[in-house]
């Protein structure tokens, strides 16, 4: 117990808040045990393969291609999209050895932007679950940074690529249309009923059931037993964490305020965000930072510290797309942080922006 007269930032004993604090939306822990399971059926039975095939085929210009490349890969559950969007890439001829260079920029770039919007993404389920936001909520705070971002991707695109950029190769054994229906027209439903506000756990409990009898799967158990359990533990301990943060906002405040002033405390927890996610490198620790952040401040400023949490983490020399990048095309560094750096600061902007225009 503190001593009579100093101050009482944290009650300890209040027994019906700890409870709510552990308990509280864990229900996401169980949304993304759900889409781990997805993507352990996907990646064991190829199920997705022939349909990158069918992109290949039925694209005429190579800007065509690589559009339809972020906008499948960018939301489909698969651990390493980027691996998988830069080992089709790497298979496909290109005019020149500098325009294969260019392919790991276009790559990188393209297969980002679904850290902003897919609800399947650690990135837009901890906002969710930590600030009690629904999916529309959500989106309504990171449009504006979403809309910079896809305008970037074009410009890039657009800049690097022409139409005659890349040579694609037709596919031996032509896909059936009734395959990509069957395939992945469920997962793109699936996505699409959570964004028009169906319940996130039928959506996706729904999906482990259709992959798992369309893929005749007969050791499911073998599927739970291979995902990221580590994953799930540190997904719950940052929900609880920010449930904490969320239900002790004022003490919290009140405890930073004792020692400097908010707006000081401000640009610190940022620097710090910053900091943490460039050393890290990872889009899940990113997201909890800027979410841990938000929980203490307010929602008004998740904006900024998202996007400026989101551009150390593009940034970061850790980050692993940058060396999957160099390993397939040769692409020198310098050369990504010339983009990055440039779409970090129209990130960043935006988010500061947009928090201005919300206080």
């Amino acid at each position: 117990m503190l001593e009579q007269g100093a101050p009482s930032y944290f009650e300890i004993y209040d027994i019906p808040r700890i409870v709510n604090i552990f308990l509280s939306n864990q229900e996401y822990v169980i949304y993304l045990f759900f889409i781990l399971i997805i993507a352990g059926l996907l990646k064991k039975h190829d199920v997705l393969v022939p349909v990158y095939s069918f992109f290949l085929d039925k694209c005429k210009s190579s800007r065509l291609f690589l559009f339809l490349t972020s906008s499948t890969l960018g939301v489909l559950p698969i651990p390493g999209r980027v691996s998988v969007s830069a080992a089709l890439l790497d298979s496909i001829p290109t005019s020149s050895s500098e325009n294969r260079k260019k392919l790991g920029i276009i790559d990188y770039v393209s297969t980002h932007h679904y850290y902003f919007w897919s609800p399947l993404e650690k990135t837009v389920i901890l906002p969710m679950a930590v600030l009690s936001l629904t999916y529309t909520g959500f989106i309504s705070l990171i449009w504006p940074m979403l809309a910079v971002t896809f305008a970037y991707i074009f410009w890039v695109i657009t800049h690097l690529a022409d139409d005659n950029f890349i040579a694609v190769q037709k596919n031996i054994q032509p896909v059936k249309l009734s395959y990509i229906t069957r395939y992945l027209m469920p997962l793109l439903l699936g996505i699409a009923g959570i964004i028009a506000g169906i319940d996130k756990m039928v959506c996706m409990g729904f999906l482990v059931v259709y992959y798992t009898i369309v893929t005749v799967e007969n050791d499911i158990l073998g599927i739970v037993k291979k995902i990221n359990w580590g994953l799930l533990a540190s997904v719950m301990l940052i929900i609880v964490i920010g449930n904490f943060f969320k239900s002790y906002t004022d003490e919290v405040k009140q405890f930073i305020e004792s020692y400097t002033s908010v707006n000081d405390a401000i640009i610190m927890v940022a620097i710090l965000g910053f900091i943490g996610s460039f050393l890290l490198g990872s889009s899940s620790r990113f997201a909890a930072i800027s979410v841990l952040s938000a929980s203490i401040f307010g929602i008004a400023w998740l904006p900024l510290f998202f996007a400026v949490d989101f551009a150390g983490y593009l940034v970061s020399p850790v980050h692993k797309c940058t060396i999957i990048g160099k390993m397939y095309f040769g692409t020198n560094v310098l050369e990504y942080y010339k983009y990055l750096i440039a779409w970090a600061l129209l990130v960043v902007a935006t988010g500061g922006i947009t928090t201005y225009t919300m206080l």
